[in-house]
């Protein structure tokens, strides 16, 4: 089931508590700063590979993302 008010959430507090911006967080994972910004607020439901991605730019689990979309 996908939950993407939660993921939105879980990213947003992640990505402060790694001091980023989300431009900063797109830069360190390779994604497009659109593509974190529209995560962010619940506007697009991310492809797996681009959840791995942020999760190894924020030093987390992947499932620690993962789970909301799965």
């Amino acid at each position: 089931m996908i939950n993407q008010k939660e993921l939105a959430k879980t990213l947003q507090i992640l990505r402060a508590k790694n001091g980023l911006t989300q431009i900063e967080l797109a830069n360190k994972s390779g994604v497009s700063t659109c593509t974190v910004a529209f995560i962010e607020n619940c506007k697009k439901v991310p492809r797996v590979d681009t959840l791995i991605k942020i999760a190894k730019a924020l030093s987390v689990d992947e499932d620690e993302l993962l789970k909301y979309i799965m």
